[in-house]
């Protein structure tokens, strides 16, 4: 008996030493409070990670939601969706492979973020580094996923949950399959080229499926002390049946600048362009899904263009503050679809004000406070009320 329970404790100590695990659960709750719908929602996230070895590290979390927003409670009740789940593999110092459902965004932000399932690596050599990577988008809740590309899709997005119909859950089938190449020491030690290519195959059971591809050239530069600079440029391509090819085209500049002083503080002014329809062959940018443009007011980036200034600071160790303004115009004034009556040929949609604060007492508690207004402009009818939301949200990591 002495002897089991020695073998016993032995295989217990030894396995504690050769794998290391990590556990534990999430608590998020947030509300939401506008002019068009109120809404509340907890999300209870349980994660667990295990290194198995030196080479070899897994993660999985999951996702329980539940939702009231208006006036009645968001379907499917409760929501579950698979989070991040992914496989690291180190095969080599500077060479690592990812697999499962995983993290990826393009290098500008403006083409696809977000989760996706699939698989990407990383090779670093002496000339930069490469990454590539292919994805599936059809096994990814559609709200999250957020996949509009087409009108079909659209439709598919927006249809109310049928429990007899698990394809009211899904996001539209998409393939993915990315090159980027990141070139640092362009132009100065700092500097940084970043050139990527995306390629999009619709493989849903539309009637009208849209392929695209992207080409996108960033550069990142730090002309002096405390100072950056971002350009970039965004060349699309589009087949589908309905039309012949057609080009969209998408830009951005940045310039950012860290405030001297105690204070950590940070300003910024961008803007981003994408193209409108011209014509035939030149056409409305159509990302895949990408990040909205604004917090009130928050346009698909699609024949539009935003101005923004942002001011970022830590007042305090556990107290951030955020202060954002833009303004909003579209480079196609015969699009209409910007949730609102336009009466105007004005390409003035409009300007948007949004403040924030975080506070983290503590490693694991994080609360959030945020609110701001969108003021109309020429470009809608003139009795068109101003938008506004208030949002407050609280994490606990246990």
């Amino acid at each position: 008996m002495k002897r089991l329970v020695f073998f016993a404790l032995f295989a217990a100590i030894f396995s504690a030493s050769a794998f290391s695990y990590d556990f534990g659960l999430v608590l998020d709750q947030g509300g939401k409070f506008s002019d068009d719908v109120n809404s509340y929602s907890a999300g209870f996230v349980p994660w667990f990670s295990w290194g198995t070895n030196e080479k070899l590290q897994l993660y999985f979390s999951g996702n329980l939601t539940i939702k009231y927003e208006g006036d009645d409670w968001h379907r499917p009740l409760p929501l579950f969706e698979i989070g991040r789940f992914e496989a690291d593999y180190m095969l080599a110092p500077g060479t690592a492979l990812k697999a499962g459902r995983i993290a990826y965004g393009d290098s500008s932000g403006l083409v696809a973020s977000g989760l996706f399932d699939g698989v990407n690596g990383n090779l670093d050599w002496r000339l930069g580094r490469l990454f590539l990577g292919a994805y599936y988008t059809g096994l990814l809740y559609k709200e999250t996923a957020e996949i509009t590309m087409t009108g079909e899709d659209s439709f598919d997005y927006y249809a109310p949950w049928d429990a007899d119909d698990m394809g009211s859950y899904f996001a539209p089938r998409r393939l993915l399959a990315t090159l980027r190449y990141d070139i640092p020491g362009i132009l100065g030690a700092l500097n940084n080229l970043s050139l990527e290519t995306i390629f999009q195959f619709d493989v849903s059971a539309h009637d009208n499926p849209l392929h695209s591809q992207y080409i996108e050239v960033g550069y990142a530069l730090f002309p002096i002390r405390y100072f950056q600079v971002d350009l970039g440029l965004i060349v699309e391509g589009m087949e589908s049946k309905a039309k012949n090819f057609q080009a969209a085209f998408a830009g951005y500049a940045d310039v950012k600048m860290d405030i001297p002083g105690s204070l950590k503080d940070r300003f910024s002014l961008g803007i981003r362009v994408s193209s409108g329809k011209a014509n035939d062959t030149v056409t409305a940018f159509n990302p895949i899904n990408g990040n909205s443009m604004g917090m009130v007011f928050a346009p698909k980036f699609s024949s539009i263009t935003v101005i923004s200034g942002i001011y970022e600071a830590r007042l305090l160790e556990t107290l951030s503050l955020d202060f954002e303004a833009r303004y909003f115009l579209r480079t196609d004034t015969s699009n209409t679809g910007y949730g609102g009556i336009i009466d105007s040929d004005s390409p003035g949609l409009g300007a948007e004000f949004y403040n924030s604060f975080i506070w983290a007492p503590l490693d694991d508690i994080s609360c959030t406070l945020g609110g701001g207004v969108f003021f109309p402009g020429k470009a809608f009818a003139s009795k068109t009320p101003v938008k506004w939301n208030i949002s407050m949200g609280l994490i606990l990591s246990l």
